[in-house]
């Protein structure tokens, strides 16, 4: 990266921007690319290298003063749009704060199931963004070696309550969608960009903290794009009583023996599924399961550079790897035919 006089970062465009500068315009843009426009504070606890939150206020009237950036109502945005994007979003946090309340009761049927260590809410719910006939996406943390056996649980106890967002669901309103699991392996996540980063980041855990606290502190690679981490909120935990830890010890004995069959019939139907993925990813086998045929990171990370490059910040954003976990459901068909 080119510097010029006074550790000045130089950019084709003939502007030049301090290493904090274009910390903050990263971070920016990319809060305006998920739909969510930070304020100073959510700007300081995001940039990748943290800085005192008067250096950050300080530079940020700089920034804007230069017409770099734009400040309405406490927020900052990129462009002519930035406005209207911060509007589009209070009026979204204003209806996503009645959502939680009633997201919470649906997520907590999820205490119930064997296996499951840690829940986290992610997605618009998790940046308070979400819409009024958006669903709620739950990522799962699971004990070693029952991955396919807790999900297979899960979809049959929230399918009984109507609460399990099905496949042929085009929107599916405040119903849970489980698109992700992830097997408490001990192991960092492979598709790593600034976009999953990100979602890990911001994802809120709801249930099993602790366990959600060790993973996420295995995750160091997410400091390459953020130094920020969501925390675990009264208002915003499920509060489980002894009775689910019996019930689900009890349910872990008396189906140990039920992960090959909940493996073969899960990766038959994935299987027969994968030519609907498009710029996504599927991913199956003993690490994770996660499914995002159409996943939103190309138009993000496009978005994302955009905003970057029209006010003279070059950034490159290459996506984590989409497509590539398709191959694992092959893989592991073909070892259990």
């Amino acid at each position: 990266m080119p510097y010029g006089e006074n550790g000045r970062v130089r950019y084709a465009g003939g502007m030049a921007f301090s290493s904090l500068e274009e910390d903050i315009v990263r971070t920016v843009a990319y809060g305006q690319s998920v739909g969510f426009p930070l304020t100073s504070i959510g700007i300081a606890e995001r940039i990748q290298h943290a800085q005192p939150i008067g250096e950050v206020v300080v530079t940020l009237e700089r920034l804007v003063g230069a017409g770099v950036l734009v400040s309405w109502s406490g927020r900052y945005g990129i462009g002519d749009r930035a406005k209207a994007s911060i509007d589009e979003y209070e009026a979204r946090a204003a209806l996503t704060r009645v959502r939680w309340l009633r997201a919470l009761r649906r997520v907590r049927v999820l205490a119930w199931v064997p296996w499951v260590r840690a829940v986290w809410v992610s997605g618009s719910l998790a940046y308070d963004a979400s819409d009024a006939d958006g669903d709620t996406d739950v990522v799962c943390l699971i004990a070693p070696g029952h991955l396919f056996s807790a999900r297979l649980c899960a979809l049959a106890l929230s399918s009984l309550f109507g609460i399990r967002r099905a496949a042929h669901e085009v929107r599916a309103p405040e119903k849970l969608c489980m698109n992700h699991w992830i097997a408490d392996n001990g192991q960092q996540l492979v598709h790593r960009s600034i976009y999953t980063a990100w979602v890990y980041a911001h994802m809120i855990p709801v249930l099993g903290d602790p366990a959600a606290r060790q993973w996420m502190g295995r995750q160091q690679w997410m400091k390459e794009y953020l130094s920020y981490c969501a925390e675990a909120s009264v208002q915003r935990t499920i509060t489980t009583r002894a009775l689910n830890t019996y019930w689900n010890a009890l349910w872990e004995f008396l189906l140990t023996l039920l992960e090959p069959f909940a493996k073969r019939v899960q990766v038959e139907r994935i299987r027969r599924g994968i030519a609907t993925v498009g710029q996504g990813r599927i991913q199956a086998n003993d690490r994770v399961l996660e499914f995002h045929p159409r996943s939103q990171e190309p138009a993000v990370l496009a978005t994302y550079q955009a905003l970057c490059a029209s006010v003279g910040v070059g950034v490159s954003a290459p996506d984590s790897g989409l497509g590539v976990g398709v191959s694992d459901v092959l893989d592991i068909h073909s070892r259990l035919a």
